[in-house]
């Protein structure tokens, strides 16, 4: 019994710092290391926890195929750490759909982004998309599913 509160605890500190992530992202682009760390921390935990070793496998994959589609500048090294931390507590075979999830979230965002930029409320010269909202909302998501 203590611990489902200690998983629920673990989810709650996620979701806290989720929103932290999104606010920061949005409002400057950027995704802190620092705040990553504490996230990796608490996902570890639940990893333990839940008994979910095998996602070190699928963060270790994460890091291999996210340093290629950074190279290549495919996606920011920001996003691939936010995953690697979010992957430590997601359940392996729930790792597919989450992506899935975040393709779609993803596009309604961009969507959304490029209507404002129609509608002139936002400048073209905005620094992109900030693709950690909906990397935080399937993420959190499916550590739910996962506990």
């Amino acid at each position: 019994m203590a611990s489902f509160y200690l998983q629920a605890l673990g989810w709650l500190i996620i979701a806290i710092l989720s929103c932290l992530i999104c606010y920061q992202d949005f409002k400057a682009r950027k995704v802190r290391n620092d705040i990553v760390m504490v996230l990796a921390v608490v996902t570890c935990s639940l990893m333990i926890l839940t008994g979910n070793y095998a996602a070190v496998y699928v963060c270790l994959g994460l890091f291999l195929g996210g340093l290629l589609l950074t190279q290549i500048n495919v996606i920011a090294a920001g996003d691939i750490k936010l995953l690697m931390a979010f992957s430590l507590a997601i359940k392996p075979d729930l790792i597919l759909l989450t992506f899935v999830v975040i393709g779609f979230t993803g596009g309604l965002l961009a969507v959304v982004y490029y209507l404002s930029i129609c509608m002139n409320k936002l400048s073209n010269q905005d620094n992109g998309i900030p693709y950690a909202i909906p990397i935080c909302f399937s993420s959190v998501l499916a550590i739910a599913a996962s506990l």
